[in-house]
Order: C-alpha cells, then sequence, then structure tokens
C-alpha cells in the first residue's frame, strides 16, 4: 500500500505503510480461540494483558503501556502497540504458574 505524503512548499513524497503482525479490528470478545485476560489485569489491553511477550510499562505521569519483546527480534511487531489488540499472530499465553 503506497501513501502520498504532501508537505506545504515541498514536491510529494511517496511512503510504503508498514505492514504490522498485530491486526487490532473490532470482533466480539466471545469468540473461542480468543482468550480472555485475567480479571486483575487491564482487559484494554486485550491480548498483551495475558500474552508472555509483553512487558507492563509505567510512566513517570502514570499512564500505563504495553512494550511487545518480539519487536526485539521480528520487525512484523511494533515496540508499543495500539491497544486493545484483539488479533495477533505472535501471541503465546503466559504461564499461569
Amino acid at each position: 500500500m503506497l501513501l502520498q505524503i504532501v508537505h506545504p512548499n515541498d514536491r510529494p513524497r511517496i511512503a510504503r505503510a508498514r505492514q504490522c503482525a498485530c491486526l487490532t479490528p473490532r470482533v466480539a470478545r466471545d469468540q473461542p480461540d480468543m482468550p480472555t485476560p485475567n480479571q486483575s489485569e487491564s482487559p484494554r489491553a486485550g491480548l498483551c494483558a495475558a500474552c508472555r511477550h509483553a512487558d507492563v510499562v509505567t510512566s513517570s505521569r502514570g499512564a500505563t503501556f504495553y512494550r511487545c519483546r518480539r519487536s526485539e527480534t521480528d520487525p512484523r511487531f511494533p515496540k508499543y502497540p495500539a491497544l486493545p489488540v484483539l488479533v495477533c499472530v505472535g501471541y503465546e499465553a503466559r504461564d499461569s504458574a
């Protein structure tokens, strides 16, 4: 997918849209193949709340972000995915123990 970016007083530039492995379509949460995050974790994070590759990062202002460790080795994954992540090819459930 190509996007045309036009800046004032500048010639148009073509940028390639970044393909992402984490997709966030708005789908129903009651699908059987979609795990439900633990009640103690943020349901607004979607799959990231229950994923073993996600780290919770809290800023000095109190904002909470989910960092994907898969982004360190695979460029398809964004470092900080847009939440809620409802479908992700890299999702692996966190060990309950």
